[in-house]
C-alpha cells in the first residue's frame, strides 16, 4: 500500500510522519512551490500536544512555543469571568502550547524531511483530479498551474528587437479571504514572487526566466472580479466599463467591452431622449456583459489550456490524441461568440488564411 497525501500542511504531514512509523509509505502532494512559516497564533491543545510528543516533537515544539500556564475569559472591562490553568499546570502530562501557526508547520516540515525517504515531499504539485479504480486511485497533479501570456507591443530600442510584454498569472488564493484593495497596475512586483510559479514552463523558443530576470519593470496586481449587477442605471445616471462589469482579466475583453459600452451609449443618447437611451443601453449592454464575466471567472478562452493540461498533464506529441478540433473550436469559438467577435462567414470568406496548426 501507497498513500497519496493531497496538502502538506499540518494534517497531512503528522499524517505522513505517521504512516511512515507504521512502515507504510506515502507521497504528500504540496501545491506550493516554496514552503514558508505562513500563518497567525494558534494554540495546541494537550491531546493533540501529546500525540505529537510520542512522535518525538516535544523538543522542536518547546523551541518555536510558549507553554501555557492558564486561561482567561474576561469582560471588557478586564475583569475576570472564568479562569483555569491549562496543560501540565492543569494535571496533564503534556503542555498545551500557544504559537505561531507558521512555527508549527516549519517543525512539521523539517521533521518529514528529515525522517520519510527522499522523493517523499513533492512541492509545486497540486491535484486536480482523482480516477477510482478496484485497488486504488490515479491522481491527476499539476505542477503549480501558472501561464504566461507574451507578446511584442512595439518596436525594441536597438534594430531587430521588440518591446516585450510578459504576464504571469497564477491562483494564489481561494476567495475565502477578504478581497485584495485597491487594483493598482502600476505597483512594482518582485522576480523572487514570480519565478515560482514560472519555472515549470519550458518553451523551446524563449527562456523565459531569463526573460523575466532582464526585464527592467515588472508590476503585480490582483486578478479579480465581481458578481454582475442587477442594474446599471439610476434616474439619469447609468454605469460604464469597469464600474459596471470589471471582469478576471482574461479573454482580452476589459477594455474591448468599454469601449462597445461607451459607442453603444453614444449612439442611443443620439437617437433617443435620455431615460429612454439609459434603459436601451443597459438592456443591450448588461446582459451580454455579465455573460462575459461569468466565461471569464471559468477562464475565458485561455480555458483550452485548462482543458488540455487536465487530459494531458505530462504534455503530449499530437494535440488530435488529446482533444479534437471541434472541442477546442467549442472553448474558444464560443467565447469569442459570447464576447461579440466572433468571425461572421462573410468574414471568413475575405480573410488570410490561417496559419497550420503546430
Amino acid at each position: 500500500m501507497r498513500v497519496l497525501i493531497a496538502g502538506g500542511g499540518v494534517g497531512g504531514l503528522v499524517l505522513a510522519i505517521s504512516l511512515h512509523g507504521y512502515g507504510i509509505p506515502s507521497t504528500v502532494f504540496e501545491a506550493a512551490s516554496e514552503v514558508r512559516e505562513l500563518g497567525v497564533g494558534i494554540n495546541l491543545l494537550p491531546h493533540a500536544v501529546r500525540e505529537l510528543a510520542a512522535a518525538g516533537l516535544l523538543p522542536a515544539l518547546d523551541a518555536v512555543g510558549i507553554r501555557t500556564r492558564v486561561l482567561r475569559y474576561l469582560d471588557r472591562f478586564g475583569n475576570v469571568i472564568w479562569a483555569e490553568p491549562r496543560g501540565l499546570y492543569a494535571g496533564q502530562d503534556v503542555p498545551q502550547f500557544s504559537m505561531h501557526r507558521g512555527k508549527l508547520h516549519g517543525v512539521l516540515w523539517r521533521a518529514a524531511a528529515d525522517t520519510l525517504p527522499p522523493g517523499t515531499l513533492r512541492t509545486g504539485m497540486r491535484l486536480v483530479g482523482v480516477e477510482q479504480h478496484a485497488r486504488g486511485v490515479t491522481a491527476i497533479a499539476g505542477d503549480g498551474r501558472g501561464k504566461l501570456v507574451l507578446y511584442p507591443i512595439a518596436p525594441g530600442e536597438r534594430p531587430d528587437t521588440r518591446l516585450l510584454n510578459w504576464v504571469v498569472y497564477a491562483k494564489v488564493a481561494d476567495g475565502s479571504g477578504p478581497p485584495p484593495g485597491r487594483q493598482d497596475w502600476s505597483r512594482p512586483g518582485r522576480v523572487q514572487d514570480i519565478l515560482p510559479h514560472a519555472r515549470h514552463i519550458r518553451l523551446p523558443f524563449i527562456d523565459v526566466e531569463t526573460v523575466i530576470r532582464t526585464s527592467p519593470f515588472a508590476a503585480e496586481y490582483p486578478m479579480c472580479d465581481r458578481d454582475p449587477l442587477p442594474w446599471w442605471t439610476q434616474g439619469h445616471a447609468t454605469l460604464l466599463g469597469d464600474a459596471a462589469h470589471p471582469m478576471y482579466p482574461v479573454g482580452s475583453n476589459g477594455a474591448s467591452q468599454a469601449i462597445l459600452d461607451a459607442r453603444c451609449l453614444a449612439r442611443l443618447l443620439a437617437e433617443m431622449e435620455p431615460e429612454a437611451a439609459l434603459a436601451a443601453y443597459e438592456a443591450d449592454r448588461l446582459p451580454t456583459t455579465a455573460a462575459i464575466v461569468r466565461s471569464n471567472r471559468l477562464g475565458g478562452p485561455e480555458r483550452v489550456i485548462d482543458f488540455v493540461s487536465a487530459r494531458a498533464p505530462d504534455g503530449f506529441a499530437d494535440i488530435a490524441e488529446v482533444a479534437s478540433t471541434a472541442e477546442l473550436a467549442e472553448i474558444v469559438s464560443g467565447y469569442a461568440r459570447t464576447a461579440g467577435f466572433a468571425v461572421t462567414a462573410q468574414e471568413a470568406g475575405t480573410r488570410p488564411h490561417a496559419p497550420p496548426r503546430p
